[in-house]
């Protein structure tokens, strides 16, 4: 009884005690940390506000920022296209802006060129007026900043009479150049709704403020306008506030006010890509937001002692229930102390409560124990299937048992893996040495190589199907991998032996370089036959053969068993084996084709060497016949005092066929050129008839039935190629344009064309293509010929028009000729112009340049020299022709005219002035220039051949009359020795028979080329040449010599036995 009051009352004194202190000081702690999380979700709160109201006003601010610079991209876009219509700016500024209700002012500001520090002084301005924008832009007198370079800008706001304002300017770039602004005036009073609709906490507000620390948004209207330090002096002395937010930093303030504690967090605002921030700041009141929180911590006091009082008299009553079962419990320990657990008994407490649970656990420690003991007896016998259950989850010692069981049990599982991988590592190791001596034994033969490794490899692995495609890269286009063998594999699986890169399966395992492993086959992939049936196979493996990253084969398996991972990275690394070996066969093979086809090229070569030569001389020809043709397509000149002395002029000097014709295509008027091809002496006696007195029957009607469909649909043809056959049978071919000849009322009184002789062209044309089937290569070359001949005949077939009467014919005329042609009086003034030369001369009627001369309009010098020329022209009466000239325009630009200005003479012989037609020649002299280069590459090439080469040439009797020099280094002996010798001395009598030696003349004689290896053996020099005869004919069809080119083929013929 001593004993258990000593116990309660220790109990009482305690826990009672430890109770009260833990009390008092988990009391104080929470109270300070209730106070403290207070404060810090209030800090929490305010930032988490302030990002969120300054992301808002981001978005609000970053709007503008957005459309204003998408804005000045278009313009830039306009701008560098030329387009700078003060209508066109206007409306890509409304469309993109003038929606946005808090622009009230739009300006946009362009300069030819702008570094970045220039202070402008206009601006185009788009005005707003009753809340719309009016109609176009308007000039402002302003002075606009560029100070800021080539980045978006806000300008700090200012007050005016429609609240806050800032302008937004976005700069404009054309090329990469700063070539202006697009600045827009917003007014910030769209910040007051913010504002209002923003709720912060009871007594908090919400500020932005500018860079400058300027209030734009405040929930005192008084402070707007106004900077911080105006409006809160003693805080931005204390914290100097303007200049963190001029940094764009992100702080927070406490402050007091009115003995109140007042919380602010500021959070800058980025506007567009602009240097300068904005910021947002929030402010709560602490006091408010912690009258909660100490309220609180005074009913906590309240409870906590009437909690105390409580606890002392169910402390009191629980330790006289605790005594009792206490010293039972304690028996029992020392019994188990002494690891006697026979010896122990059921205490049998059944109170319901914690002692009745630390009985039974007590109890459930004893059986546990009996337990133990009869687990680890079991152990001890090698039994490591005995099972034993965990009393609890904090069962450390039967845990420990356990992982003691579980760890005996790994390493018997870790002996056996071990012994596993050890069998793996011998069966890859023999497989790879197995598959080496393979790979070296048939490295020469690929479907012996192909079959044998197949073969071995299903047998090795134990699959059932096996299947080995090679990379075929002999054509550089046609790119395939092909089935050299196929173990097991059904016919109509491999009916197709050529697989492309990413075909099925197999391509893409080539494509992706990857390994492809398929457990589940679809059903019509391929089966697996024997003598009982078919079936598919449980999966598929494709591996590439891979070598330098190239793909150089593929091996497919099938098979009934899941492959394991060893057996596919035994095949992968196998595939590196293998792709290093198919690729020295395939460069063996290539070798041996290569050797094979030396010798074919060779002999090839010396006639493509002729047929260079020979087309390179046809492309000489070409050539001088495009200088001919240009010198000949630029006889166009006029000549007339006025309108009908200016017609004439151009009928009687251009070698075209001109004519004018009434609606019944009887002819009205004609060119003097028309005499000679119709034979008649004056255009008089031309006059009045038709195409039926001066063509075949079969031209003329079609010649009628083209011109009477352009009197019915008033439309012509332009650059039509004609075959026109004359009634003495003669033909030509012309180059026909054909128009309309209507009156200023739109009436269609006729028709008027223009034929050009093309007949030169036509055969060079026809010409060009025979030689293009002979030599591709050449082809190209007189193709870029032809086209420029083409180009010449439709800038030439362009210029012809049509008037009624002699006034409107030339009009037609000067208004349809691509050609510049121009009539000047005395004092090389213009009298009348085509209409080509106001885009030349960047004018928009032909009445702005009447009047004016060339000094107006070309540089000094160009102006002078062509008044010298027409000086010259007027007094000697001898015009130029054709004259090319090298012009520099005044943008700097350099084009190349073909120039003709002839005198102006009236019917009496009277020098009135110039007339003259200048053709833009520019692209023919450029191809020129192109073609001359082009030849001086193919003379490279060609001397190129000849240095490597050796070439003689003989008589129709055998004897040498020229041979190169690589042939005279070649033989060691005087060129004069060698010409005049005969065939017959260097020939190989030895494996040439006499009567195959007079068959070989005879073939040549006959303009056969002819091939043959020879023998050489003269002084010292002995040596094997490839040679090949082409026979040269004349321009009548005979061969009047023999070219032979030869080539060394010493040392392929040592290489083949031959000494």
């Amino acid at each position: 009884m001593k004993l258990s009051n000593n116990l309660q009352a220790k109990i009482l004194v305690f826990i009672l005690s430890t109770v009260l202190i833990v009390f008092v000081i988990v009391g104080l702690f929470v109270g300070v940390r209730n106070r403290q999380y207070a404060v810090e979700k209030a800090h929490e709160y305010t930032q988490l506000m302030a990002d969120k109201n300054a992301r808002h006003v981001e978005t609000l601010l970053n709007k503008f920022a957005v459309e204003l610079t998408s804005t000045s991209n278009v313009i830039g876009i306009q701008l560098q296209k030329g387009t700078n219509s003060q209508e066109v700016l206007s409306e890509i500024i409304k469309s993109n802006l003038s929606k946005n209700p808090e622009i009230s002012e739009l300006r946009l500001t362009v300069a030819s060129k702008l570094l970045g520090n220039e202070l402008l002084t206009s601006d185009w301005a788009l005005m707003k007026t009753n809340n719309r924008f009016v109609e176009g832009l308007q000039f402002v007198p302003t002075q606009t900043s560029v100070a800021n370079g080539n980045s978006f800008f806000v300008s700090e706001p200012i007050q005016t009479t429609n609240g806050l304002v800032s302008d937004f300017s976005s700069p404009i770039f054309v090329n990469g150049d700063l070539q202006g602004y697009l600045t827009a005036s917003v007014n910030l009073g769209f910040f007051g709704t913010f504002i209002k609709e923003s709720y912060i906490f009871e007594g908090g507000f919400i500020t932005v403020m500018s860079n400058s620390g300027v209030f734009v948004a405040h929930s005192n209207s008084g402070f707007l306008g106004k900077k911080f330090s105006e409006n809160f002096p003693i805080e931005e002395k204390e914290w100097n506030v303007e200049s963190k937010v001029a940094k764009g930093s992100q702080f927070e303030l406490l402050t007091k006010f009115q003995r109140n504690s007042y919380y602010s967090y500021f959070v800058p605002v980025k506007i567009g890509n602009a240097s300068l921030l904005w910021t947002v700041e929030v402010t709560v009141p602490m006091h408010k937001i912690l009258e909660a929180s100490n309220k609180s911590i005074l009913n906590s006091i309240f409870v906590a002692l009437i909690g105390f009082v409580i606890l002392i008299f169910v402390i009191w009553y629980l330790t006289n229930k605790i005594i009792s079962p206490v010293k039972n419990v304690t028996g029992i320990l020392e019994l188990l102390s002494k690891g006697n657990t026979r010896d122990i008994k059921p205490l049998g407490l059944k109170s319901g409560d914690e002692l009745q649970l630390m009985s039974d656990s007590l109890e459930k420690v004893v059986d546990g124990l009996r337990v133990t003991e009869g687990f680890a007896l079991g152990i001890g016998k090698g039994n490591l299937t005995e099972k034993y259950e965990l009393l609890s989850s904090d069962d450390q010692l039967g845990r420990a048992l356990l992982n003691m069981r579980d760890s005996l049990k790994h390493s018997r599982e870790e002996e056996e893996k071990r012994k596993r991988e050890e069998e793996i590592r011998n069966w890859a190791t023999q497989g790879i040495a197995k598959f080496a001596e393979i790979l070296r034994n048939d490295s020469n033969q690929m479907k012996k190589l192909g079959y044998n490794l197949t073969e071995n490899l299903v047998n090795y692995l134990d699959v059932n199907q096996g299947a080995f495609f090679v990379l075929n890269n002999d054509l550089e286009d046609d790119i395939y991998y092909e089935l050299v063998t196929a173990i097991a594999y059904g016919r109509d699986k491999f009916m197709k032996k050529e697989i492309r890169v990413g075909e099925g399966l197999v391509g893409r395992c080539a494509f992706e370089r990857k390994t492809v492993f398929l457990t589940e086959v679809p059903d019509d992939y391929a089966n697996i036959t024997s003598g009982l049936g078919t079936a598919n196979p449980t999966c598929i493996l494709i591996v590439p053969c891979i070598l330098n990253e190239e793909v150089f084969g593929v091996i497919e398996i099938a098979s009934f068993r899941v492959l394991q991972p060893y057996e596919i990275e035994f095949v992968e690394k196998l595939g590196e084996s293998i792709a290093a070996t198919i690729s020295n066969v395939k460069i063996n093979e290539k070798t041996s084709k290569l050797l094979a086809a030396s010798q074919h090229q060779s002999e090839e070569l010396a006639a493509q060497e002729e047929e260079l030569r020979q087309n390179l001389e046809e492309m000489e020809a070409t050539q001088e016949d495009l200088k001919r043709q240009m010198e000949t397509n630029e006889q166009l000149r006029i000549n007339m005092q006025q309108q009908a002395a200016l017609l004439d002029s151009l009928l009687n000097s251009l070698p075209d066929y001109i004519y004018f014709k009434d609606k019944d295509s009887k002819f009205l008027r004609i060119s003097k050129s028309m005499l000679e091809l119709f034979n008649a002496k004056t255009v008089a006696d031309v006059i009045g008839k038709s195409d039926f007195d001066y063509h075949t029957p079969e031209n003329a009607r079609k010649f009628y039935e083209d011109e009477q469909n352009i009197i019915r649909n008033k439309k012509g043809i332009t650059d039509q190629l004609q075959k026109e056959v004359m009634i003495d049978g003669s033909y030509k071919w012309m180059s026909v344009t054909k128009l309309p000849l209507i009156t200023e009322e739109g009436d269609c009184i006729g028709t008027f064309g223009i034929s050009k002789d093309v007949t030169v062209l036509k055969n060079l044309e026809i010409e060009a293509i025979k030689k293009n089937e002979e030599m591709s290569q050449t082809m190209e070359t007189m193709k870029l010929a032809q086209e420029d001949l083409n180009k010449q005949i439709d800038i030439n077939s362009k210029m012809r028009e049509n008037e009624k009467r002699q006034n409107a014919l030339l009009d037609a005329l000067l208004n349809s000729l691509p050609d510049y042609i121009y009539f000047k009086d005395e004092q090389s003034r213009f009298l009348k112009i085509s209409k080509s030369l106001i885009s030349l001369f960047g004018a928009k009627t032909v009445d702005d340049v009447i009047g004016k001369s060339d000094f107006d309009y070309h540089t000094p010098e160009n102006a002078q020299k062509y008044f010298d020329d027409e000086l010259k022209i007027m007094q000697t009466r001898k015009g130029i022709v054709n004259q090319l000239q090298r012009e520099i325009l005044p943008d700097g630009s350099v084009i190349w005219n073909s120039i003709t200005k002839l005198p102006l003479l009236t019917n009496q012989g009277e020098c009135i002035g110039t007339f003259g037609i200048s053709k833009n020649v520019t692209d023919v002299k450029t191809l020129e220039i192109e073609a001359q280069r082009r030849e001086a590459e193919l003379n490279g090439v060609l001397n190129a051949v000849k240095a490597s080469t050796y070439t003689v040439e003989y008589d129709m009797q055998g004897k040498i009359t020229d041979v190169n020099d690589a042939f005279v280094k070649l033989l060691k002996i005087k060129k004069e020795e060698i010409i005049g010798s005969h065939h017959k001395d260097g020939y190989d009598k030895n494996n040439i028979s006499e009567k195959e030696y007079k068959q070989f003349w005879t073939d040549l004689k006959q303009g056969k080329i002819c091939h043959q290896k020879n023998h050489l053996q003269i002084n010292d020099v002995e040596v094997w040449l490839s040679e090949t005869y082409t026979p040269i004919k004349d321009s009548e069809g005979n061969v009047d010599r023999i070219f032979k080119i030869a080539f060394d083929i010493t040392e392929y013929m040592k290489k083949n036995g031959k000494k």
